[in-house]
Order: structure tokens, then C-alpha cells, then sequence
């Protein structure tokens, strides 16, 4: 596995990879909107306040809304939270790209990614199927100038 320091898979990035799973996309900035001071306070009622702003995950698309219900409401993500996100996310990124899979959808990407990530990351997500199946879909966008030919 050489599309990322394993060290940093299992231990930095993997467990930001496990929730980009279970969510079935990478959150985006317009998918984050900053709390407010009364949601900053009730959330540092249980929490430690290292002073970063706290985004709460409202995806922009409606149809990705329900993957990020949980049992106390929305998802908070703070400013750190949000780089190990990307750290993670390269990882998918970099499988894509050998896969010539880069303007994929997030979904398909997570897709090709997971027919070659341990099954940890995919666990109890509707990506685990393509863990043992080695297939994932294949992205259709791109015209090859050979077929046109």
C-alpha cells in the first residue's frame, strides 16, 4: 500500500477515512456552516475548547442529508477535523488516479478506492462490497481519441 504512509492511514488520516465512508462523500466547504455563539457554548458543555471554529455538516445536496443523521442531531467538525479530512480524502484521490477515475463522483471514487483499502475503512458501509469484489464502477465520462478514431 503505497498511496499513503500506513502509519498515518491507521493512526492520522484512517480514522477521518472511516467516517468519509460511513458518510459516502467528502464534505465540502459549502456542505460546513460556522456555529453559533450559543451553539459554541452548549457544544463546549462537553467538549474541550481548543479555540478552533466549529463547522455542523448541512450538505449542500439534499440528497446526501441523510447520511449525516445521527442520534444527537448533526455532525460537528472542527477546522483540524477538516485537514485530516483532506488528508484523507488524497488517499482516495490517489487510488482514483491510477484508476483514471479522477472526475469520478465522490461515490465512485470511494468506490475504486475500497476494491484496494483493508476492509476496516468499509466496514458496515454500503462500500464493503467492493472490498472483496475487487470491482468498482467504471467512470464513463472520458472519450478516448483511439475510439474516435
Amino acid at each position: 500500500m503505497n498511496e499513503g504512509n500506513v502509519f498515518d492511514l491507521l493512526f492520522g488520516a484512517g480514522p477521518a477515512l472511516r467516517e468519509i465512508y460511513k458518510l459516502g462523500f467528502m464534505p465540502k466547504e459549502e456542505d460546513l456552516l460556522e456555529m453559533t455563539p450559543e451553539q459554541y457554548e452548549k457544544f463546549y458543555e462537553n467538549e474541550e475548547n481548543t479555540g478552533e471554529k466549529v463547522y455542523l455538516l448541512l450538505p449542500s445536496d439534499p440528497s446526501k442529508s441523510a447520511s449525516v443523521a445521527c442520534d444527537d442531531g448533526v455532525i460537528a467538525v472542527t477546522e483540524g477535523d477538516m485537514e485530516v479530512f483532506r488528508r484523507a480524502w488524497n488517499i482516495v484521490e490517489n487510488y482514483c488516479k491510477k484508476h483514471d477515475m479522477e472526475k469520478a463522483s465522490d461515490e465512485d471514487k470511494l468506490a475504486c478506492a475500497a476494491a484496494f483499502l483493508p476492509s476496516t475503512f468499509t466496514e458496515g458501509t454500503k462500500f464493503e462490497k467492493y472490498h472483496t469484489s475487487r470491482m468498482f464502477p467504471v467512470h464513463t465520462d472520458r472519450t478516448d481519441e483511439a475510439d474516435n478514431g
